[in-house]
């Protein structure tokens, strides 16, 4: 007679309960300009869609030469698709360049945050600004950001050694947020004879200099 196994939950399995990505809006940049023969706002935003896609749009709000005469929003210049950090810096320095204003790169990462904290860190960190405090990881994990990435590859201190470990999405922004993990040596280090000890926690950190693939 047959034994039918109940199937392991695989780590893509754990996330079938988070709600779909859900998209957002965040103006970053705001700013009145005037010259001798009218005035207007410089609107900068960023946009996220449930694809986890980004587009950021630059506007003007500007007054209209016939009537009724309404001022109104008209968008200036917009860089759509964007699919990684380094894709939004640049989408974001074009929109700047072409509107004539400047970025707050500090501000400006802490209201990309709002919308998905790992890339707001790969900013931060390409843009030397201070990384952006980590919110809940609940909510992190809910934004389900850069999750074509099933995996983080992030170095440890083992003995005497610097060793790369590959951890799972969902547990490196545990360990971002203070949790500890434990990981056993490789089936080739003990044929090698490491000297490191059977189990190593990873203590929280800061996200390193080498982040997930942008």
């Amino acid at each position: 007679m047959a034994t039918r196994c109940k199937p392991k939950t695989t780590h893509l399995e754990n996330f079938s309960s988070i709600p779909k990505r859900v998209g957002g809006v965040v103006v970053v940049v705001e700013a009145e300009n005037d010259n001798m023969h009218s005035d207007w706002i410089d609107q900068v935003s960023i946009s996220k869609n449930q694809r986890g896609n980004f587009a950021v749009f630059g506007k003007k709000h500007v007054g209209s030469n016939k009537p009724p005469f309404r001022r109104r929003w008209v968008t200036w210049d917009k860089v759509i698709g964007i699919k990684s950090p380094l894709g939004l810096i640049t989408g974001l320095k074009q929109v700047a360049e072409s509107l004539g204003v400047e970025i707050g790169w500090q501000e400006v990462i802490e209201k990309v945050a709002t919308l998905d904290w790992v890339t707001a860190a790969v900013m931060a960190v390409q843009e030397d600004q201070p990384v952006p405090c980590l919110p809940p990881i609940a909510s992190v994990l809910g934004q389900r950001s850069l999750r074509s990435f099933k995996k983080v590859c992030i170095g440890v201190e083992w003995g005497y050694d610097m060793h790369e470990v590959d951890l799972s999405f969902e547990t490196w922004i545990r360990i971002l947020g203070g949790e500890q993990h434990s990981v056993r040596p490789t089936i080739r280090q003990e044929l090698e004879g490491s000297s490191s000890p059977p189990f190593r926690q990873i203590p929280s950190t800061t996200p390193p200099r080498s982040m997930p693939p942008s």
